[in-house]
Parts: structure tokens; C-alpha cells; sequence
């Protein structure tokens, strides 16, 4: 997933998969980077964690990164819970002023993936993610309660059609979902190409207690190879506000979405990017998690 954190204030990371146990308009987005990577880190046989700037490095518990310093958020209550499960350190980029995370995750078809931001620690600017498939109970929970059920209906072979969301979560400290930004894009595949976009769904929904959401847009289209159409994508960027976030004064706190994109290819696998950091006010009691197919 992707986070950007203001160097300045110290802001906290974004972590993209989760789940522990315990039109609109149609415009091409030229500048976003959907190509795959030469750095990746296998997950499992059907799906797969590409790092997009910094470094990535998997550990073996989130013991370890508690030892180094790490500040925890409290996840007991996400209801997203995860199996097989990975741990890693990402360690951000400063660019612009902002410390960034950026990362892609690409799955199978039919193929969910989630995760939750665990850990953060300004000091060395990484964070710690989980990342690991959701349960079908937990599953159905985050697509209900984000009012979306999504559909995957194969045809024979790998001819078919599919809508796989990418729903992303940001919460507070009390497990309010403050923010949460879906793209959903309806998509017809043949194997060799993408037939077409059937559908695209595209929305946010914020808190009513402040939180408010300006300068929004989307974007959505195909990349080419070799004169086919590998792969569709539909994405959103957002910037959402709140100035009485924090109590006495503390400043308007922020919430940064740049690209959050969901990518259909031509053989019904799908990707996921997330570009997305908090700042400001009381920024670092925000963490986020994400649902995507």
C-alpha cells in the first residue's frame, strides 16, 4: 500500500493489509504507475507484494518490530482477521517533503487480500504491515458494513466478467471508520484481453462529525501491449478534513488519498494500489486498513 507522511510533523505510516486474529469521469492517468516491478516479495502461489519505493523486508513476528522501537495501534477490535499472514517493514522515502510507502499487491482470480496498519516509528520512518487473505466471515463483514457486496461470476475458462472493490478504511483510536474511499470497476475479460469496461462505481463516505471531503477525482481507462488491452483500472484521489478533531485547538487534521487504484487484466487476476497518508492536527491517532477484491 502506499503511504506518504509529512516529514515536518512526524506523521504517522499507513499500513495496507490487515487483519490479524488476536461515469464518473473517465480521464487517463498518464502519471500513475500501474507497470509490475522487478522487486517482488512472494506471498503465496496467488498473490504477490511488490514494494514501489523503499525498501521491503519481511520479519518473522510483530514481536520483532515492537523490540526496535515500533508504536502500536490498538486492532483488536478491525473486523477484518486475516489467515496466513506476513509481516513487513517498510521503510518510507522522503519525496517532496512527505515520507512515502508506496506498494502494489496483484492476486489471482477470485483472490481477496486485506490488511491493517499495525505499527509505526518515526525515527527510522517505517511502518509495519500485515498482509494475508481474509476470512470469508470477516470478509462479508467489511463488504457489509461498507454497503457493497461484491460478485465474481467466471465463465467457462478464463472467459468471464468480475467486480472486485477496493475498499479503504481509515479509523480512530474508538474504531470509528472516519473515512473510507471505494473504486469498483466492472470488468469483461477473454484471456487474450480486456473486452471492456462494464461499470464503474466510484465513492467515499465520511463520518458526520466534521470530517468532510474536497478536491476529488477519478480516473479510469486501459493499458496497452502490443496493441491489446492487458488491463483496466479505475482509481480515486481525494484530500478529507476535519478541524475539530482534536480537542482544545490541536489544528485541522488530514487525510491524503492520491491514487487509490483497482486494476482488472486480461485473465481475470486483478491488482491493487494504495497511495494514501494522514497529517496534521491529531493525525497520529488515525490508522487505516484495506479490503480489496
Amino acid at each position: 500500500m502506499i503511504k506518504h507522511k509529512l516529514a515536518s510533523l512526524g506523521l504517522v505510516a499507513i499500513a495496507v493489509l490487515v487483519g490479524i486474529s488476536s461515469f464518473v469521469s473517465t480521464t487517463q492517468a498518464s502519471a500513475v504507475d500501474r507497470s509490475v516491478p522487478t522487486a517482488v516479495v512472494p506471498i503465496s502461489p496467488t498473490y504477490q507484494l511488490y514494494n514501489r519505493a523503499g525498501p521491503l523486508v519481511q520479519i518473522a513476528s510483530a514481536g520483532e518490530y515492537a523490540a526496535a522501537g515500533g508504536n502500536f495501534f490498538d486492532v483488536r477490535n478491525v473486523p477484518l482477521k486475516l489467515l496466513n499472514v506476513r509481516y513487513f517493514v517498510v521503510t518510507g522515502q522522503l519525496v517532496n517533503g512527505n515520507y512515502t510507502y508506496p506498494y502494489q499487491v496483484k492476486a489471482g482470480k477470485g483472490v481477496q487480500v486485506g490488511g491493517i496498519e499495525l505499527a509505526y516509528n518515526l525515527q527510522t520512518h517505517t511502518e509495519l504491515i500485515v498482509v494475508g487473505t481474509p476470512t470469508p466471515a470477516s470478509g462479508a463483514i467489511v463488504d457489509r458494513l461498507g454497503g457493497h457486496q461484491p460478485t465474481e461470476n467466471p465463465s467457462p475458462a478464463s472467459v468471464g466478467t468480475g467486480d472486485a472493490p477496493l475498499h479503504l478504511i481509515w479509523r480512530d483510536p474508538v474504531d470509528i471508520w472516519v473515512v473510507e474511499v471505494f473504486d469498483i470497476l466492472h470488468w469483461q475479460y477473454d484471456g487474450y484481453q480486456v473486452d471492456g469496461i462494464t461499470g464503474i462505481n466510484d465513492y467515499e463516505h465520511v463520518v458526520p462529525d466534521g470530517w468532510f471531503g474536497y478536491n476529488k477525482s477519478t480516473f479510469s481507462g486501459y493499458d496497452y501491449s502490443s496493441g491489446h488491452r492487458q488491463d483496466a483500472y479505475d482509481g480515486t484521489a481525494e484530500t478529507f478534513a476535519n478541524p475539530v478533531f482534536c480537542a482544545a485547538g490541536g489544528g485541522t487534521t488530514y487525510v491524503q488519498v492520491n491514487d487509490n487504484i483497482a486494476a482488472r487484466y486480461y485473465d481475470g487476476s486483478r491488482s491493487a494500489q494504495i497511495d494514501t497518508f494522514d497529517f496534521g492536527g491529531c493525525s497520529l491517532l488515525l490508522s487505516s486498513f484495506w479490503k480489496w477484491g
